[in-house]
């Protein structure tokens, strides 16, 4: 009788352990990204969830087919947290299931492209909240190294973000107006003067100071080259300043003679010039002076004339000139009037035909 009655306990506890197995549901539960193999006995979504060691918040997201646990489902968790968003400095409280910063800027939409945030894009934001700064980008004027000014869009508080947040780095020595620390204004121009230094070394002639004597038998200013000299060669090194590409400085440093110069050696005549003659019709040629040269004796434009009178070269030489001065401007007035009247003598006042007919002299 014992023996019947064991059987027939033995037989029911099989039949129950199947029926339990029966009722079993293995699902996969996705908790903000991650996922878990899990088995229930209830077929209600929060109570399994409850099981699962989570408690469901009215701003969670619970994602489940059919709003029931069915064999093979995969039910999806999505936990709210609390974010201080900051859009260029104004400041909103938002909750939100995204677990990432990517998909909170997603998620919201209104995010501008190319805008700066922190923290990094692929942060993730914790369950007990974060604080997400969002620097919109802003259109400013940028004239880079002399270019014209054309707009630039890029996010940054100051002057300095805004050009380090564009890809634009600044040299040691690189200027930019207004400063870096200058809030970035849409509108504002901003100009970067680029400043740049080289070391240049070349190679230069030079010569040595003349080794002149006097000569009392020639007259006074004449110069003998009895043997002529050489330049010799030096390398200098430069230090070149560039601003926007153009050199506006070029400081001497340090020097090395390559080849020494040789000297030229000459002859100095310190005889006296002799002195010309009274001056006659001073008043005139004084005039016709005015009229050639502004009165200027001793111009020389280099247009082949010279003094106040303006001699071509072959003029002064021809009418004795040379006792005075190589050319007529290195000489006197009176020396000059002298020579003119010699040329007066030869071919009359037509030597100056413009001005001596102006002043009424032929």
């Amino acid at each position: 009788m014992l023996r019947v009655s064991v059987a027939g306990m033995l037989a029911t506890l099989v039949v129950g352990g199947v029926a339990a197995l029966d009722q079993r549901t293995e699902y996969t539960l996705e908790v903000d990204g991650s996922s878990v193999e899990l088995v229930t006995f209830t077929s209600d979504v929060r109570t399994a969830l409850e099981e699962a060691g989570y408690s469901v918040d009215e701003r969670d997201v619970v994602v489940a087919p059919g709003g029931r646990i069915d064999d093979g489902d995969t039910v999806t968790l999505l936990r709210a947290r609390p974010v201080t968003l900051e859009v260029d400095g104004r400041s909103e409280q938002v909750w939100t299931t995204a677990a990432t910063v990517a998909d909170l800027i997603s998620e919201r939409g209104d995010v501008p492209p190319r805008s700066y945030i922190t923290p990094r894009i692929d942060a993730e934001v914790p369950l007990d909240g974060a604080t997400i700064s969002v620097v919109t980008p802003r259109e400013l004027l940028l004239s880079d190294n002399g270019a014209p000014a054309a707009p630039l869009a890029s996010p940054g508080d100051t002057v300095g973000d805004y050009l380090e947040r564009a890809g634009i780095a600044l040299g040691p020595l690189d200027t930019v107006e207004p400063a870096a620390d200058a809030p970035a204004t849409p509108g504002t121009e901003v100009t970067i003067t680029r400043v740049a230094t080289s070391e240049q070394t070349v190679v230069e002639p030079f010569t040595a100071p003349e080794q002149a004597t006097e000569d009392p038998e020639a007259t006074e200013g004449e110069r003998t080259v009895v043997e002529p000299g050489a330049p010799g060669e030096r390398e200098v090194r430069y230090t070149v300043t560039l601003v926007n590409g153009v050199e506006t400085e070029r400081t001497r440093g340090e020097e090395k003679v390559l080849t020494e110069p040789r000297p030229a050696v000459v002859r100095v005549g310190t005889k006296p010039r002799p002195s010309a003659p009274a001056v006659s019709n001073g008043g005139v040629w004084d005039s016709i002076a005015q009229c050639e040269s502004n009165g200027n004796w001793s111009i020389n434009t280099g247009n082949g004339y010279s003094g106040g009178l303006q001699f071509a070269p072959s003029t002064w030489t021809g009418h004795g000139g040379g006792q005075y001065a190589p050319s007529a401007h290195l000489a006197s007035r009176e020396q000059q009037i002298a020579i003119a009247e010699k040329v007066r003598a030869s071919q009359g006042w037509g030597a100056w035909p413009a001005c001596t007919s102006k002043l009424g002299l032929r």
